[in-house]
């Protein structure tokens, strides 16, 4: 199975959004992260799941995946697909209901690859 590829267990900020990442204005690297009350010993594709919803814009998405790229060593094709992977089992657990998962942009599927 996917998820168990990755044994470890890290601190997870639990509900990232980029509306909780403060950026340096000039190198628009993260500088602060907010919003910690979920916060709990998770999987370390927890985040990028959220991170990565399937209603971001194509563009932030690659930007995300070349970045865990370039630090993790993660193919983006397998970091996306870790990404969608907690994403459903995080809507799940919060609503019962894996229909609640929100459509991609506009030309991609639901995991948000290209239609």
């Amino acid at each position: 199975m996917l998820l168990d590829a990755e044994p470890r267990r890290c601190l997870v900020h639990g509900d990232l959004d980029p509306e909780d990442l403060l950026l340096d204005p000039d190198t628009l690297e993260v500088t602060r992260v907010l919003d910690w009350e979920l916060a709990h010993a998770g999987h370390p594709a927890t985040d990028l799941g959220n991170v990565l919803r399937p209603d971001r814009a194509p563009a932030y998405v690659d930007a995300v995946l070349a970045a865990v790229a370039e630090v993790r060593g993660t193919q983006p094709a397998t970091a996306l697909a870790l990404a969608r992977a907690h994403d459903l089992l995080r809507v799940e657990a919060r609503t019962g209901d894996l229909g609640a998962v929100p459509p991609g942009p506009p030309g991609f599927d639901t995991a948000g690859a290209p239609a």
